[in-house]
This record gives structure tokens, C-alpha cells and sequence, in this order.
């Protein structure tokens, strides 16, 4: 349980930083970091950067439960 709870909270932070490296990478924001989380807040607002919570969760807990 408590690997469990570190893996959902320690996600609230990695999630938003690798939905915005991701878009980076496939080119789907031009420019800078600063402009990518910029322009995924103004289209989609928060939740755009929890994109995939769900299965980051779903992936990690198991191996952080072993």
C-alpha cells in the first residue's frame, strides 16, 4: 500500500513533465520548454498534463510493489 501511495504521488510530478518532453520530442510544440507547458495549459488547461496518468500508474505500481 505504501509503495503504492508513493508511486500515485511521486506521478503527479513526473506525469506533467514527460507529457511536455514527449510533445517535444515529436515536434508537436516548436521552441521551448517554457512555451510547450505555455500552449498545453491554453489548449487543454490542467488536464492536459495528466494525460496517461492513468496507465503511468498502472505501470509502475506492480514493479514498485515487488
Amino acid at each position: 500500500l505504501a509503495a503504492a501511495i508513493g508511486e500515485c504521488s511521486q506521478a503527479l510530478i513526473r506525469n506533467p513533465s514527460e507529457v511536455i518532453k514527449q510533445n517535444l520530442q515529436i515536434g508537436k510544440h516548436e521552441g521551448s520548454y517554457s512555451e510547450a507547458i505555455t500552449e498545453i495549459f491554453h489548449n487543454k488547461g490542467i488536464r492536459g498534463f495528466y494525460i496517461g496518468y492513468g496507465s503511468l500508474i498502472l505501470r509502475e505500481i506492480p514493479f514498485s510493489s515487488i
